[in-house]
């Protein structure tokens, strides 16, 4: 088994989305990245222009529904990163090889060639 030097980290995501529906179909809209403040978040000219617009009530000549901001959260996994025996970093994100040629699958355990695995039938 190798030395694990960064064990698997998952990362939890916050980000904020704003919602508007047009009044006469609410299966229809708009949606905005915000900050947690409501700023919307974009590097867009036109998205602002349109989420100025959104915040008047309406769109081209159609009621837009303020239906708020939500949050949602969202889950990142990074792999865990081991050193073989013969030195090398090795990022164990599934049965991976060392540039040496040693196999090891996502806990570190190192593996024997996968041409020795078997497969079911």
């Amino acid at each position: 088994m190798l030395e694990i030097i960064h064990p698997r980290k998952i990362e939890t995501i916050t980000e904020f989305w704003h919602e508007f529906t047009y009044g006469d179909d609410r299966s229809e809209g708009f949606l905005f990245q915000v900050d947690k403040d409501g700023n919307i978040v974009t590097k867009y000219d036109e998205a602002r222009k349109n989420y100025e617009l959104c915040k008047t009530g309406c769109v081209d000549g159609r009621i837009v529904i303020d239906e708020g901001v939500r949050e949602e959260h969202r889950y990142v996994s990074y792999p865990a990163e081991g050193r073989c025996v013969c030195g090398q970093t090795v990022v164990l994100d599934g049965d991976v090889e060392c540039d040496c040629g040693r196999w090891y699958n996502s806990a570190g355990q190192e593996l024997v060639h996968p041409s020795l695995w078997e497969e079911d039938y």
